[in-house]
């Protein structure tokens, strides 16, 4: 019978778990098959939605830096590569379209300007008079009005200060592209003066080929192995500021980065970062000349009603489109790709592409020639396997979580029976516990009732342990009492500074009498020069109480016990020291719980209900500190408190 209620018990679970699994399993795939195409259009809206966000997103930018291009005229603002007009049906070089260089010519134009220079050319080249060509060059730079004028003029001084062999010597105006040859050494420094205040002048000075007055400058301190400092200070500064060079200024900058080549070991970074931005310009340079040769079969010089953003490829990719500028003239504007896409690819765990390369979806109508590609999504058919899979998995899992279920239900009734048990050995120790000192007291008690003649001696010896086993029973009663505020979160501890000397000194008061009787020796080491520290004195003197007297009970054979105060570093130390049975390393994590005992046939003789060391930890763990434990089977026990100092002293 017993085996058939089995069989039939068997059946019901195999039913109750196999059945529901079954249906789980078919409403499982239908579910499935549903969240598939689901997903399917889930992830297309999701892909639609995210295109349109990255487009506007990308848009909002451009126009951004759109709108901030056309309000500098210093500088490119940062992020835009290029800016230039569409004039006579071809794309122009921003350095074509320099109104500083037209400006350069109608200054230098100026009748007495003009007349000053004439002559000082004269008297340079068709008469070789060095001299009197400086004093013309000087009366030029005395009628100089602007800037450009007498950046101009200094430049001439210098050049013709710097005595030449025959050969040398500047060109008329807008011929300054040339360097002269090597110069002697009359004159040089106060050409070198004047051309370090030509190296000074700002970078949109430039003369009629688009060239900075100041580059020119540069190439004369380059001559002077003396003014490396200067011409470093120089080319920093030409190099620092965003502006697009021309061909002929590109040049310049590529032979003074030839002329670089005897820097010394401390320059060679700054040299290798000066040559790589020379080179980066003469690739802006070919990519430019890329660009304007295609730019009417890429669209770029009709208007357009709405801005169309097209991806030009290079060393450096550009998006490129056109714009009206404030003096109604249609200009076309470069803007550094990767500096946007970079951040959107890193957000959106995408990748931008070219409309030539294979993959991704056009980003909208604004980027014709601009594509974006997703994350790859996983293989349908894998999917498919993978959710055929989770679906006969089910049934494992519903089983699983039966036998889990049932463990976890073993797990409780056998935490409940050992709980059980514990409280039930809880009960029989603390009975033990009361009723030998509840049986000294009365017998004691009774022999003093009965007035037997007994001398003062014996009486007073029995008063004692009458009083001394009331106060054993008092701090039992205590422990449990403790213990249940603590349990129950109702104890609260005063917050007092405590000299932990004085505390020590009542503990080991209190125990003077049992420690006598039993003829244990207390050696009480004390460092009165310890600060105090922050917390409950009762509490601590009863954290004290129960590691003497678990020392007591646990000395074996030996009648010797240590109690020290020591200090290290912020802390406060309480030791108590035996020398009796040790506790085995695997068992001191546990010595702290609650209702726990060492197992073993000399522990079971030994009274206790498993509460003082939980006390203590309890007790210490709420005035911030902890309990460490050092011991050795049959070499005896270490506990130390270790308690913050107040102010952390």
């Amino acid at each position: 019978m017993a085996g058939t209620a089995n069989r039939w018990q068997l059946v019901l679970f195999l039913g109750a778990v196999l059945l529901p699994s079954a249906v789980l399993v078919a409403v499982s795939q239908r579910t499935i098959q549903q969240n598939r195409e689901l997903a399917g259009k889930h992830r297309l809206d999701e892909r639609r939605t995210l295109r349109e966000r990255l487009a506007r997103a990308l848009l909002t930018r451009l126009e951004q830096l759109r709108a901030a291009a056309l309000g500098s005229a210093d500088s490119l603002a940062p992020g835009v590569a290029m800016i230039a007009s569409v004039e006579a049906g071809r794309l122009a070089a921003p350095w074509e379209t320099d109104p500083g260089a037209a400006r350069f010519r109608e200054l230098t134009a100026a009748p007495e300007f003009a007349a000053a220079v004439a002559r000082g050319e004269r008297a340079q080249f068709a008469e070789e008079d060095p001299g009197t060509a400086a004093r013309h060059y000087r009366e030029a730079l005395r009628l100089g009005r602007d800037p450009a004028q007498a950046a101009y003029a200094r430049l001439l001084l210098a050049r013709t200060l710097r005595q030449t062999d025959g050969t040398a010597g500047l060109r008329p105006a807008g011929k300054l592209k040339h360097a002269p040859p090597e110069a002697s050494a009359a004159g040089n420094e106060e050409a070198v003066q004047q051309a370090r205040q030509v190296a000074k002048s700002p970078i949109g000075l430039v003369d009629e080929d688009g060239v900075p007055l100041r580059l020119h400058a540069a190439a004369l301190l380059a001559e002077s192995p003396s003014e490396a400092g200067s011409l470093r200070q120089c080319l920093s500064e030409i190099t620092g500021v965003r502006w697009w060079p021309s061909p002929l200024a590109t040049l310049l900058l590529s032979n003074l980065a030839d002329q670089l080549g005897g820097a010394s070991t401390a320059d060679a970074g700054w040299v290798d970062a000066y040559r790589a931005w020379v080179a980066a310009a003469l690739r802006r340079q070919e990519q430019w000349r890329t660009l304007q040769n295609d730019a009417e079969r890429m669209g770029l010089l009709a208007a357009r009603e709405a801005p169309l953003w097209t991806l030009f490829p290079g060393p450096e990719p550009w998006l490129v489109s056109t714009m009206a500028g404030r003096d109604g003239i249609p200009r076309v504007i470069a803007v550094q790709a990767r500096a946007l896409l970079d951040p959107l690819e890193k957000t959106a765990g995408v990748r931008f592409l070219a409309a030539t390369e294979p993959g991704g979806e056009l980003l909208g109508d604004s980027f014709p020639a601009l594509k974006v590609q997703f994350a790859a999504v996983p293989d349908a058919s894998a999917g498919a396997r993978v959710e055929t899979a989770v679906s006969y998995l089910a049934l494992f899992a519903l089983v699983g979580a039966a036998i889990f279920g049932a463990w976890l239900l073993w797990r409780s009734l056998r935490r409940e029976v050992e709980l059980s048990e514990t409280r039930a050995q809880f009960v029989a120790s603390v009975s033990h516990e009361l009723k030998t000192p509840l049986t000294a007291i009365r017998m004691y008690a009774e022999t003093l009732q009965m007035g037997r003649p007994l001398d003062e001696g014996v009486r007073g010896e029995y008063l004692a342990t009458i009083v001394n086993e009331s106060e054993r029973l008092s701090r039992l009663v205590d422990d449990v009492l403790l213990f249940a505020k603590i349990e129950q979160g109702k104890k609260t501890y005063r917050s007092l500074p405590v000299a932990l000397g004085e505390t020590l000194r009542s503990a080991a008061r209190a125990l003077s009498y049992p420690l006598a009787q039993r003829q244990f020796e207390l050696r009480v080491e004390i460092d009165d020069s310890i600060p105090d520290v922050q917390g409950d004195p009762d509490a601590l003197e009863q954290a004290v109480l129960n590691l003497l007297t678990n020392a007591v009970k646990y000395s074996g054979e030996s009648r010797e016990i240590g109690l020290r105060l020591l200090q290290e570093r912020s802390e406060a130390i309480v030791e108590v020291v035996d020398h009796g049975v040790g506790i085995a390393a695997g068992e001191q994590a546990r010595v702290f719980e609650k209702y726990y005992r060492v197992p073993g046939k000399d522990n079971e003789a030994i009274p206790g209900a498993g509460l003082g060391l939980a006390l203590v930890a309890q007790i210490v763990k709420a005035h911030g500190g902890r309990v460490e434990l050092s011991s050795s089977p049959g070499q005896g026990s270490t506990f130390a408190i270790r308690l913050p100092l107040r102010n952390g002293t």
